[in-house]
């Protein structure tokens, strides 16, 4: 059975991760105030936007390793798959193009299957005018602030530390759920369980690295209905791609559980994103575009 991580928890890695990875302190001398935490996070929140929304500006490579561990800490097996990926606002007209298995690539004849399976969800992009494009842009921001905004009223922030992410400073922020507060949004309520720290960019306000720690046990929907242990753990980090947007770099998540309540796992899952390159509607026609040539005539 394919596990895998599901819609809404891709979406808030961005507003709670992890990174163990070491980082530089900042010298002692430039131990200067933190900000005014209310007005810091106030910018946060007017900037704040969903990766899927920024990522459907691109054509990517997505690399997916999976490990599965014993009860006695030693790996029992291991996968990979990597991805080109050409992205839509609209999930169903995304485009996922499987090129390496195991870390062997794809043999040709497979990926032309690939993108002739494909070219039906294409004739319907053909057909989409830019009026319907940008009404799609505009429902996913209206549902993405909607979520924002549960989550802002959801988590109660605590300004932490200040720390330098190579050579970006970034104010260290911990959060935790209100004990209180019960989410309208269903895509929201998880988090209720998780408390973490976020890594935010001084200088522009983005998130560059969350931390995500899982409180309580969760059900959750991984394409069969799993159930994630206490202490599960999640990290998402972000890189600035050509000096000009935020985008995911890695997500990682560590943790145990059971399959259909029965089935017991422990696994690692990891994702790498790469080669962003910016990317047109037209540019995903011409590249899944039929190879084989008209009849003459």
């Amino acid at each position: 059975m394919k596990l895998k991580l599901s819609s809404w928890l891709i979406c808030w890695l961005a507003v709670g991760t992890v990174c163990w990875s070491q980082q530089a302190q900042i010298p002692p001398e430039e131990s200067r105030p933190l900000p005014q935490l209310e007005e810091f996070l106030e910018h946060v929140k007017k900037k704040l936007t969903g990766d899927r929304l920024l990522q459907s500006q691109y054509t990517f490579n997505r690399h997916e390793t999976t490990q599965l561990i014993d009860r006695h800490g030693e790996l029992k097996r291991s996968w990979s798959k990597e991805w080109e990926v050409f992205p839509s606002v609209d999930p169903k007209l995304s485009y996922e193009r499987l090129i390496e298995k195991n870390w062997k690539p794809i043999k040709s004849s497979r990926i032309e299957k690939q993108d002739r399976a494909n070219r039906k969800k294409t004739e319907k992009i053909k057909q989409l005018s830019p009026e319907h494009i940008e009404k799609k842009h505009q429902q996913e921001r209206q549902e993405e602030q909607r979520r924002i905004e549960e989550l802002f009223r959801l988590l109660e922030f605590r300004s932490q530390d200040r720390e330098t992410i190579e050579g970006i400073s970034t104010i260290v922020v911990s959060f935790e759920p209100r004990p209180s507060y019960r989410p309208k949004l269903k895509a929201v309520r998880p988090l209720r369980k998780m408390r973490g720290q976020a890594w935010i960019c001084e200088d522009d306000h983005m998130l560059v690295k969350v931390e995500i720690e899982l409180m309580k046990a969760v059900t959750l929907a991984w394409g069969a209905v799993a159930r994630l242990h206490k202490g599960a753990r999640l990290r998402f980090t972000r890189r600035k791609v050509n000096d000009e947007v935020w985008l995911p770099d890695e997500s990682y998540f560590q943790g145990s559980g059971r399959v259909l309540l029965v089935k017991e796992f422990r696994m690692e899952i990891r994702n790498r994103y790469s080669d962003y390159r910016k990317f047109t509607v037209e540019d995903l026609i011409e590249y899944v575009a039929d190879p084989t040539p008209s009849p003459a005539r």
